[in-house]
Protein backbone atom coordinates (compact mmCIF):
# COMPACT_ATOMS: atom_id res chain seq x y z
CA UNK A 1 0.00 0.00 0.00
CA UNK A 2 1.25 3.50 -0.80
CA UNK A 3 1.97 5.53 2.08
CA UNK A 4 0.31 9.09 2.23
CA UNK A 5 3.47 11.18 1.08
CA UNK A 6 3.12 9.42 -2.26
CA UNK A 7 -0.48 10.19 -2.19
CA UNK A 8 -0.19 13.36 -1.56
CA UNK A 9 2.36 14.41 -3.96
CA UNK A 10 -0.19 12.54 -6.59
CA UNK A 11 -2.78 14.16 -5.79
CA UNK A 12 -0.77 17.71 -5.96
CA UNK A 13 0.48 16.35 -9.33
CA UNK A 14 -3.03 15.84 -10.84
CA UNK A 15 -4.15 19.42 -9.56
CA UNK A 16 -0.98 21.02 -10.84
CA UNK A 17 -1.52 19.37 -14.20
CA UNK A 18 -4.75 20.83 -14.89
CA UNK A 19 -4.11 24.29 -14.09
CA UNK A 20 -0.84 24.77 -15.07
CA UNK A 21 -2.15 25.71 -18.95
CA UNK A 22 -4.25 28.64 -17.80
CA UNK A 23 -0.78 29.83 -17.16
CA UNK A 24 -0.45 32.40 -19.48
CA UNK A 25 2.94 33.57 -21.21
CA UNK A 26 2.08 37.88 -20.10
CA UNK A 27 2.59 36.33 -16.15
CA UNK A 28 -1.33 36.73 -15.51
CA UNK A 29 -3.09 33.61 -13.64
CA UNK A 30 -5.59 31.26 -14.65
CA UNK A 31 -6.86 33.13 -17.26
CA UNK A 32 -7.63 36.22 -16.23
CA UNK A 33 -5.87 39.18 -17.68
CA UNK A 34 -5.01 41.49 -15.94
CA UNK A 35 -4.48 42.19 -12.19
CA UNK A 36 -5.36 38.86 -9.84
CA UNK A 37 -8.46 39.55 -8.09
CA UNK A 38 -6.28 39.87 -4.59
CA UNK A 39 -3.72 41.19 -3.83
CA UNK A 40 -1.19 38.18 -2.88
CA UNK A 41 -2.24 35.69 -5.19
CA UNK A 42 0.16 35.00 -7.32
CA UNK A 43 2.55 34.58 -4.74
CA UNK A 44 0.87 31.81 -2.92
CA UNK A 45 0.56 30.46 -6.34
CA UNK A 46 4.27 30.99 -7.30
CA UNK A 47 5.30 29.14 -4.01
CA UNK A 48 3.02 26.07 -4.56
CA UNK A 49 4.35 25.51 -7.52
CA UNK A 50 8.13 26.01 -6.46
CA UNK A 51 7.69 23.41 -3.46
CA UNK A 52 5.28 20.96 -5.63
CA UNK A 53 8.38 21.27 -8.24
CA UNK A 54 11.07 20.61 -5.13
CA UNK A 55 9.02 17.84 -4.14
CA UNK A 56 8.38 16.15 -7.36
CA UNK A 57 11.70 16.09 -8.47
CA UNK A 58 10.60 17.24 -11.69
CA UNK A 59 9.68 20.65 -13.55
CA UNK A 60 7.47 19.41 -16.61
CA UNK A 61 4.12 17.86 -16.39
CA UNK A 62 2.06 17.59 -19.13
CA UNK A 63 0.01 20.34 -19.57
CA UNK A 64 2.87 22.67 -18.62
CA UNK A 65 6.58 24.24 -17.06
CA UNK A 66 6.18 24.26 -13.26
CA UNK A 67 9.01 26.68 -12.90
CA UNK A 68 8.10 28.14 -15.57
CA UNK A 69 4.64 28.93 -14.56
CA UNK A 70 6.16 30.04 -10.65
CA UNK A 71 8.45 32.49 -12.48
CA UNK A 72 5.81 34.22 -14.07
CA UNK A 73 3.37 34.29 -11.31
CA UNK A 74 6.60 35.72 -9.04
CA UNK A 75 6.92 38.39 -11.40
CA UNK A 76 3.01 39.37 -11.33
CA UNK A 77 3.42 39.64 -7.82
CA UNK A 78 6.08 42.01 -7.96
CA UNK A 79 4.95 43.66 -10.72
CA UNK A 80 1.48 44.45 -9.58
CA UNK A 81 1.82 44.51 -6.03
CA UNK A 82 5.45 45.08 -4.50
CA UNK A 83 3.62 46.55 -1.43
CA UNK A 84 1.88 43.94 -0.65
CA UNK A 85 3.90 42.42 2.08
CA UNK A 86 2.52 39.13 2.29
CA UNK A 87 2.56 38.25 -1.19
CA UNK A 88 5.83 39.22 -2.02
CA UNK A 89 6.88 36.85 0.96
CA UNK A 90 5.28 34.14 -0.38
CA UNK A 91 7.23 34.83 -3.76
CA UNK A 92 10.71 35.39 -2.28
CA UNK A 93 10.18 32.05 -0.36
CA UNK A 94 9.07 30.54 -4.29
CA UNK A 95 12.29 32.21 -5.95
CA UNK A 96 14.31 30.87 -2.24
CA UNK A 97 12.85 27.38 -2.96
CA UNK A 98 13.91 26.96 -6.54
CA UNK A 99 17.36 27.94 -6.08
CA UNK A 100 19.86 29.82 -3.37
CA UNK A 101 22.16 30.51 -5.77
CA UNK A 102 20.88 33.49 -8.00
CA UNK A 103 23.00 32.78 -11.02
CA UNK A 104 21.54 29.49 -11.51
CA UNK A 105 18.39 30.08 -10.37
CA UNK A 106 15.71 28.89 -13.17
CA UNK A 107 13.36 31.65 -12.23
CA UNK A 108 15.95 34.69 -11.76
CA UNK A 109 17.42 34.28 -14.84
CA UNK A 110 14.05 34.73 -17.00
CA UNK A 111 13.43 38.19 -14.95
CA UNK A 112 13.63 41.16 -17.03
CA UNK A 113 16.04 43.89 -15.34
CA UNK A 114 12.82 45.83 -13.80
CA UNK A 115 11.58 43.04 -12.30
CA UNK A 116 14.49 42.20 -10.88
CA UNK A 117 15.22 45.61 -9.39
CA UNK A 118 12.18 45.12 -8.33
CA UNK A 119 12.67 42.16 -6.61
CA UNK A 120 15.99 44.06 -5.19
CA UNK A 121 14.66 46.68 -3.76
CA UNK A 122 11.86 45.20 -1.89
CA UNK A 123 14.51 42.53 -0.30
CA UNK A 124 16.64 45.71 1.21
CA UNK A 125 13.43 47.04 2.77
CA UNK A 126 13.95 48.32 6.43
CA UNK A 127 10.56 49.37 7.92
CA UNK A 128 8.60 48.73 10.75
CA UNK A 129 6.03 46.28 10.73
CA UNK A 130 2.41 45.02 12.68
CA UNK A 131 2.17 42.25 14.60
CA UNK A 132 0.33 40.17 12.01
CA UNK A 133 3.24 41.25 9.67
CA UNK A 134 6.42 39.99 11.21
CA UNK A 135 5.99 36.72 10.37
CA UNK A 136 6.58 38.22 6.64
CA UNK A 137 9.21 40.17 7.69
CA UNK A 138 11.20 37.08 8.71
CA UNK A 139 10.76 35.96 5.49
CA UNK A 140 11.99 38.66 3.72
CA UNK A 141 15.49 38.95 5.93
CA UNK A 142 15.98 35.15 5.45
CA UNK A 143 15.38 35.61 1.75
CA UNK A 144 17.32 38.67 1.28
CA UNK A 145 20.54 37.19 3.14
CA UNK A 146 20.82 33.16 1.93
CA UNK A 147 19.98 34.72 -1.75
CA UNK A 148 23.36 37.91 -1.36
CA UNK A 149 20.83 40.58 -1.59
CA UNK A 150 22.04 41.71 1.71
CA UNK A 151 25.31 41.57 3.16
CA UNK A 152 24.47 40.48 6.93
CA UNK A 153 21.79 38.21 8.21
CA UNK A 154 18.70 39.68 10.86
CA UNK A 155 16.68 37.19 11.06
CA UNK A 156 18.61 34.90 13.39
CA UNK A 157 17.05 37.55 16.54
CA UNK A 158 13.48 37.88 14.76
CA UNK A 159 13.01 34.51 14.74
CA UNK A 160 14.16 33.79 18.28
CA UNK A 161 11.80 36.73 19.86
CA UNK A 162 8.73 35.38 17.47
CA UNK A 163 8.85 32.02 18.69
CA UNK A 164 9.79 33.43 22.26
CA UNK A 165 6.16 34.81 21.95
CA UNK A 166 4.79 31.90 21.08
CA UNK A 167 6.49 29.86 23.48
CA UNK A 168 5.06 32.69 26.52
CA UNK A 169 1.69 33.07 25.05
CA UNK A 170 -1.31 31.21 26.47
CA UNK A 171 -4.56 31.99 24.92
CA UNK A 172 -3.99 34.70 23.71
CA UNK A 173 -1.50 33.33 20.96
CA UNK A 174 -3.28 30.25 19.86
CA UNK A 175 -7.09 30.75 20.17
CA UNK A 176 -9.31 33.91 19.51
CA UNK A 177 -11.66 34.09 22.32
CA UNK A 178 -13.29 37.21 20.96
CA UNK A 179 -17.05 37.22 22.18
CA UNK A 180 -18.58 36.91 18.58
CA UNK A 181 -16.75 33.64 18.11
CA UNK A 182 -18.66 31.75 21.27
CA UNK A 183 -16.02 28.88 22.47
CA UNK A 184 -13.21 30.70 20.99
CA UNK A 185 -11.40 29.34 17.98
CA UNK A 186 -8.24 27.58 17.19
CA UNK A 187 -6.95 28.86 14.65
CA UNK A 188 -5.06 26.73 11.51
CA UNK A 189 -3.07 29.29 10.13
CA UNK A 190 -1.29 29.51 12.80
CA UNK A 191 -0.20 26.29 12.64
CA UNK A 192 0.37 26.69 9.12
CA UNK A 193 2.73 29.60 9.93
CA UNK A 194 4.59 27.35 11.58
CA UNK A 195 5.17 24.71 8.87
CA UNK A 196 6.14 27.63 6.65
CA UNK A 197 8.46 28.69 9.28
CA UNK A 198 10.14 24.99 9.40
CA UNK A 199 10.67 25.55 5.50
CA UNK A 200 12.00 28.68 5.78
CA UNK A 201 14.90 27.55 8.41
CA UNK A 202 15.67 24.45 5.91
CA UNK A 203 16.59 26.96 3.71
CA UNK A 204 18.77 29.00 5.40
CA UNK A 205 22.03 30.05 4.87
CA UNK A 206 23.53 29.68 8.29
CA UNK A 207 22.92 26.29 9.22
CA UNK A 208 23.72 27.03 13.05
CA UNK A 209 20.74 29.48 12.69
CA UNK A 210 18.43 26.59 11.68
CA UNK A 211 19.90 24.29 14.16
CA UNK A 212 19.09 26.80 17.13
CA UNK A 213 15.75 27.54 16.34
CA UNK A 214 14.12 24.23 15.38
CA UNK A 215 13.60 22.54 18.70
CA UNK A 216 11.76 25.99 19.67
CA UNK A 217 9.61 25.78 16.69
CA UNK A 218 9.03 22.24 17.56
CA UNK A 219 8.25 22.96 20.94
CA UNK A 220 5.44 25.39 19.65
CA UNK A 221 3.86 23.12 16.82
CA UNK A 222 3.41 20.93 19.80
CA UNK A 223 1.57 22.73 21.50
CA UNK A 224 -0.79 23.37 18.37
CA UNK A 225 -1.41 19.77 18.33
CA UNK A 226 -2.00 19.55 21.67
CA UNK A 227 -4.83 21.47 21.60
CA UNK A 228 -7.05 19.25 18.92
CA UNK A 229 -8.37 16.93 21.06
CA UNK A 230 -9.22 19.66 23.62
CA UNK A 231 -10.95 22.12 21.22
CA UNK A 232 -12.06 19.68 17.66
CA UNK A 233 -15.97 18.28 18.82
CA UNK A 234 -17.09 15.33 16.71
CA UNK A 235 -19.10 17.53 14.64
CA UNK A 236 -16.40 19.84 13.69
CA UNK A 237 -18.05 23.20 15.54
CA UNK A 238 -14.99 23.77 17.70
CA UNK A 239 -12.99 24.70 14.03
CA UNK A 240 -12.39 27.68 12.22
CA UNK A 241 -10.09 28.66 9.99
CA UNK A 242 -9.20 32.48 10.12
CA UNK A 243 -6.84 35.33 10.88
CA UNK A 244 -3.48 33.97 12.29
CA UNK A 245 -4.15 35.29 16.04
CA UNK A 246 -1.08 36.23 17.91
CA UNK A 247 1.09 34.95 15.08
Amino acid sequence: MRNFAEQSLDIARHIFDRWLGAFGEDGTIIGERGQPSRRDDAGYFAHALAVCAALLGQRKLPQGDLVNAAAQCIATQFYYAADCLEGCAHAAMALLTLGVNRSRNPAWEQFPESIRGSISRWMRIHQRHTESEKFFAIIRCVAAFSMGFVDSDESDKKIENYLNDLVRSSSGGFVNTAAEEGNGRYDASGLERLLLMRELLQRHAIVYVRERRLPALRSCMQKYLRMFPMLIQGDGSSWNYGEPAGC
